[in-house]
């Protein structure tokens, strides 16, 4: 299937990019972590979790200073990963032509979100925000 986004990977580049994992994949070659595992986070605390990522030469994969919108809730789920940029009018046009192609509908801000499966966690960079 054809990338829409010029920073989307293709199925061959997401496997490419995560060899290590070993377990089911979503259409697409996203690693599908399976719904026991993430129900088994939920009593990890973020120190602990941190400490493995650490361990493991994953130095820069934490962000600090969230704001809780649901305190006493427990957030845990696989991430679905977006990055908008400030819209460029031939870029926008080419991606529109291609996401038309792919199958996309509505606009852009809500490809990722149409991509969402039941225990995912979407995470957006909205130009640095």
């Amino acid at each position: 299937m054809e990338q829409p986004c010029p920073l989307s990977l293709s199925e061959e580049q997401l496997i490419e990019y995560t060899p290590e994992w070993n377990g089911e994949r979503f259409e697409g070659g996203r690693p599908k972590v399976a719904d026991g595992i993430l129900e088994r986070m939920r009593r990890v605390t973020v120190t602990a979790a941190w400490g493995v990522l650490r361990g493991h030469g994953y130095e820069w994969q934490y962000e600090g200073n969230w704001v809780c919108t649901h305190p006493g809730q427990v957030l845990v789920g696989r991430a679905l990963t977006a990055m908008y940029m400030p819209r460029r009018p031939v870029v926008r046009k080419v991606m529109e032509e291609k996401g038309e192609r792919s199958g996309c509908i509505g606009d852009q801000i809500s490809w990722p979100i149409d991509r969402l499966v039941q225990g995912d966690v979407y995470v957006a960079d909205v130009y640095g925000k």
